[in-house]
């Protein structure tokens, strides 16, 4: 007798704490489907059995499995909770193929559609949803990297344009923050310097040129999108303005020069270019009218 006591004393100690959880809701449920049978009859009894049956399949992790012992539940008596469950466990579904998934691009080392997965991995869904987290941060911090390399490799490749719009991207994951901050403004001033000093070789290489005149106004505009003080704000307006001056008197010139040598189509080419640059410009109308 002593020793059949004992060898069900160590089976005891060598269940885990979900087997042991199981064998307590199972004593339990025994007694509380005799109650029940008494009381409401067999449908109470079983909607009750398929209820704890999903209970067991929650704690051992089969969330489809509970699904089906609660529509099965609902199906004997039909409780409006029995649905919220349902709804419950479904979104919990979702959730753990979320994780899933967001494990299987990891692997694979696709790290952005692994970090869109992890994403969605539901707060109710505890345990993988504290796994997320951390799984976020550390995918962050590669895409964050990876972002760094591409814009490096498009400023090599002369895509100035599209530089500073993917680092920004970089922020979006809330990770290496003042790191990904310094990065844009030194690109910013770097583009800024860049296109003021396009502006002023521009203006001066493609003076007369027909078809890049006014290329240094374009510089002039790129430069403004990287403005970060309002000193280079003002440093630029003055360019611009400077640019601009010399460019109208010269052309002026050129249209006075064509009137002289009663060439009326070269002096309307610069006057119009004077009132492209200048719309309001008194000289230049009056030269117009000059030559009509």
């Amino acid at each position: 007798m002593k020793n059949s006591n004992k060898k069900g004393l160590k089976m005891r100690r060598n269940l885990t704490g979900k087997q042991k959880t199981a064998l307590s809701i199972t004593s339990v449920i025994l007694i509380i489907l005799i109650i029940l049978g008494a009381k409401y009859g067999p449908s109470y009894v079983e909607m009750y059995k398929q209820i704890q049956s999903a209970k067991i399949s929650i704690l051992n992790d089969d969330l489809e499995g509970a699904v089906v012992s609660y529509e099965k539940a609902y199906e004997e008596v039909q409780q409006s909770y029995l649905l919220e469950e349902i709804e419950n466990l479904n979104a919990l579904i979702e959730s753990k193929r979320a994780f899933i998934k967001a494990e299987n691009f990891e692997a694979d080392k696709k790290y952005d559609s692994a970090y869109a997965y992890y994403k969605k991995v539901a707060t109710d869904d505890k345990e993988r949803y504290e796994k997320a987290q951390i799984k976020l941060e550390e995918i962050a911090e590669i895409i964050v990297e990876d972002i760094y390399k591409q814009a490096d490799h498009l400023y090599d490749s002369h895509l100035y344009a599209m530089v500073i719009g993917r680092l920004q991207t970089a922020l979006d994951y809330n990770v290496k923050v003042e790191e990904t901050e310094a990065k844009i403004a030194e690109y910013k001033q770097v583009f800024y310097n860049y296109y003021c000093d396009q502006a002023k070789n521009h203006s001066e290489q493609f003076f007369n040129n027909e078809a890049f005149y006014n290329l240094f106004t374009r510089d002039l505009e790129n430069a403004s999108l990287y403005i970060q003080t309002t000193q280079e704000k003002t440093e630029l307006e003055n360019l611009s303005t400077k640019l601009l001056e010399e460019n109208i008197l010269n052309y002026l010139n050129l249209a006075e020069e064509a009137i002289k040598n009663q060439d009326q189509e070269a002096a309307q080419y610069y006057i119009n270019i004077v009132l492209e640059f200048d719309e309001e410009n008194t000289e230049a109308k009056q030269l117009l009218e000059s030559v009509k």
